[in-house]
């Protein structure tokens, strides 16, 4: 599997890669404009990501807008609805108003953090979304 890990905070990034580095490649990307600009270019050479791990809060530009600009950009490169990148939103934002406006744009999951390996390992080895 190839996965990109968007995160402002390092930490998170270091356990997130920790954790997927058994499961395949895993990218980084800082911010949400630091992740369009791979996703764009994963497109384009047709090495697109199977997984996102996308934090909600970050600077520059938010979680929830560069999924929706992610979203747009599957329909200009023509990838269907179910062929769409899995995402999973990463936050310490757990209110019901966040979880349904990440929902709403197709996610397959939601880590609160703080989170452990196997809330990651859960998704890969159940198959169910993480909670």
């Amino acid at each position: 599997m190839k996965f990109l890990v968007i995160d402002d905070e390092f930490s998170c990034r270091a356990i997130l890669r920790k954790i997927l580095v058994d499961q395949g490649q895993c990218d980084i990307a800082v911010d949400g404009l630091e992740m369009i600009e791979a996703f764009e270019i994963s497109l384009k050479a047709d090495a697109v990501y199977d997984m996102l791990f996308l934090d909600i809060m970050m600077p520059k530009m938010d979680g929830i807008e560069a999924l929706f600009r992610v979203r747009e950009l599957e329909k200009i490169y023509g990838i269907e609805e179910q062929n769409q990148v899995k995402v999973i939103m990463t936050s310490a934002l757990n209110d019901v108003k966040t979880r349904k406006r990440c929902e709403e744009l197709s996610i397959c999951g939601y880590l609160h953090k703080p989170f452990y390996r196997s809330d990651v390992e859960a998704f890969f080895i159940n198959k169910t979304q993480v909670q």
